[in-house]
């Protein structure tokens, strides 16, 4: 899955499920295909989805951007992130995987047009309540602003990916070198 960016949105409510998809908070195409027909069979519903979504996005980005600067971040975002994971607890199941292991699981995921951001939103508040939160960092690549978190034993890592920040941050650092020695 890609980083969480700001620039990167979601125009339509087909995108998003695409999104979700190929996220895997969709599991199958039927998934998407139901959450498609549940969209078009409700326009409105899907449009005010999709805004929340963008909210949820935003909030949380502003969130962890605040984090990785080590600066204070504005209440009302922790507000938007609490009303999502309020609407997905109401949802929220312990099912039984195999060996005496459990997971959380969402009942009605396919019949609601939010379902797909539940999983989202737990990773989200498990991300934000755990010690990972202080490898989360900001893409240095230009004006990529996407946000990942360093897995690198060091914690190096500088930008969201190679390919798409990384090989041509290099390739212009490595330019204005040459350039400056001539």
């Amino acid at each position: 899955m890609k980083p969480l960016g700001r620039s990167r949105g979601f125009s339509t409510y087909e995108r998003l499920a695409l999104w979700g998809w190929e996220a895997g908070a969709l599991t199958a195409e039927n998934q998407m295909g139901s959450q498609l027909k549940l969209a078009a069979e409700h326009p409105e519903k899907a449009r005010r989805t999709l805004e929340q979504v963008i909210e949820f996005k935003e909030a949380l980005y502003r969130i962890l951007s605040s984090a990785v600067q080590s600066k204070p971040f504005n209440p009302a975002d922790l507000g938007l992130i609490n009303a999502a994971l309020d609407r997905a607890n109401d949802f929220m199941i312990i099912e039984y995987c195999e060996q005496n292991e459990f997971t959380f699981a969402f009942k009605g995921q396919a019949d609601e047009l939010d379902g797909m951001l539940w999983p989202v939103i737990k990773s989200a508040v498990d991300l934000l309540m755990s010690k990972e939160l202080k490898k989360v960092k900001m893409c240095e690549g230009g004006t990529c602003g996407w946000i990942f978190i360093d897995t690198t034993r060091n914690r190096s890592r500088r930008w969201c990916s190679m390919d798409d920040c990384g090989n041509p941050e290099k390739a212009r650092r490595h330019y204005k070198r040459k350039t400056s020695q001539k």
